[in-house]
């Protein structure tokens, strides 16, 4: 997909916490054609299946892909 026909994207991220309901922002062009949407996960979300749920629901409203942050540790007790 080239970069000019992205319109919809989200980006995923961990933070102590965290969740879709309250961690969620949508960041829109002023014309309208161009919206990214980022969520904030409690780490516990890698187990419980929340993420793949939001994916789901954001492909069924047309998000055209998902980014994940690249920077996640798996353990954020250490």
């Amino acid at each position: 997909m080239a970069l000019a026909n992205l319109h919809k994207w989200a980006f995923f991220y961990f933070s102590p916490d965290f969740s879709p309901e309250q961690n969620t922002v949508i960041n829109r062009n002023p014309m309208g054609t161009c919206e990214m949407i980022t969520v904030g996960f409690d780490p516990r979300a890698k187990e419980d299946g929340s993420i793949i749920e939001v994916a789901k629901q954001l492909k069924a409203e047309g998000i055209q892909f998902i980014e994940l942050c690249g920077g996640l540790r798996t353990n954020l007790d250490d």
